[in-house]
């Protein structure tokens, strides 16, 4: 799914907007959300300080409030993950109609040797270490050390009670991380 605001919300009509400028756009996204999302943790936090608990209790919500942050966070990068690559990849794009000249197929208005274009085209290699490449990367080692921490109170658990609990046993703990790998099944994976 392809969530591209600009095609949405028809802004190309009200408004022409460059290729560069709709480049910048969908590259801010996640920071603009990521801001969002952490400016509602930290007022779920601030409710749940005034609300007169014990700390027993406000460091319970605390957490919760914080698990649904991540959760939220990691959801709006899988959905605005298509996008921020495609976006990424498409500013390498150019049409060739003679030896000379070149213009990007997204928007002929834009050379793609001038040096505006060129200056657009190291921003997006940028991008495509960040987004592309990075996202996977962080969500591999979010997962991995996810995996640890329930090994761990897999032991501990293990330990407490004196006996192997069976594989298919859930640990204690709920993670903010539990939606990107409840669906899969060892019985399902190649390599589990």
């Amino acid at each position: 799914v392809m969530i591209d605001i600009f095609a949405i919300f028809k802004v190309d009509c009200i408004q022409p907007i460059s290729l560069h400028d709709k480049f910048v756009a969908t590259m801010l996204l996640p920071p603009i959300c990521f801001a969002v999302v952490l400016l509602v943790w930290c007022i779920s936090d601030a409710r749940v300080r005034r609300q007169g608990l014990t700390a027993e209790e406000q460091q319970t919500l605390c957490k919760k409030n914080a698990m649904n942050a991540a959760y939220r966070a990691s959801f709006i990068m899988v959905l605005l993950y298509p996008l921020l690559s495609r976006t990424t990849f498409r500013m390498f794009s150019c049409q060739h109609l003679s030896e000379n000249e070149a213009w990007h197929p997204d928007d002929m208005t834009v050379a793609c040797e001038s040096s505006t274009h060129i200056a657009y085209v190291f921003a997006a290699i940028f991008c495509s270490v960040v987004y592309p490449l990075g996202v996977p990367a962080i969500f591999f080692v979010l997962l991995r050390r996810d995996e640890h921490r329930r090994q761990l109170a897999r032991r501990a658990l293990e330990i407490m009670m004196g006996n192997k609990l069976s594989p298919s046993s859930r640990p204690p703990e709920e993670s903010s991380y539990d939606f990107l790998r409840e669906d899969y099944k060892p019985e399902y994976c190649e390599f589990a």
